[in-house]
């Protein structure tokens, strides 16, 4: 009896875990360079760490950032979907209220402006298109104390 089996790309793939590389070599170069720039802007924040997990449906294996200490506090995820890259925070709305929203470039306050609320934490996200985007928010990261944005 002959049977077919679907292909599956390494980030739909639950039941084996892929390497960085292969989660990332569906994109083209433009979107492998966001997501490279994402990752690198994540991991140079103090004490972040980052593991590839899977996080089920829709985000299927996803790279999740935790600041290390008693509590290992997630901070963000970047979501590597067929169609780019995801760029998803957890920032404090203690923070949110200091950060000055007029001066930041129209998609980065939009994403603050309209992120989900839960509890205490704000989640803006990004579908980032180009490196440009990624500076962008990685300037607001910058700017901002990372103890008190993630709520430590």
């Amino acid at each position: 009896m002959g049977g077919w089996r679907v292909q599956r790309s390494a980030w739909e793939d639950r039941f084996s875990q892929p390497t960085d590389q292969e989660v990332l070599s569906h994109y083209t170069r433009q979107f492998r360079g966001c997501a490279e720039g994402i990752r690198s802007v994540m991991q140079a924040l103090p004490g972040m760490s980052e593991s590839l997990e899977w996080m089920g449906l829709p985000w299927r294996w996803t790279f999740v950032y935790r600041r290390q200490g008693s509590s290992d506090r997630l901070h963000g995820y970047m979501v590597p979907l067929p169609t780019g890259p995801r760029w998803v925070l957890s920032v404090s709305q203690d923070v949110v209220e200091h950060l000055s929203l007029k001066s930041m470039p129209r998609p980065v306050r939009e994403a603050f402006t309209s992120a989900t609320r839960v509890g205490s934490q704000l989640w803006p996200q990004w579908d980032v298109q180009t490196k440009a985007q990624v500076l962008e928010v990685a300037g607001v990261l910058e700017s901002v104390d990372i103890e008190q944005a993630v709520g430590t």
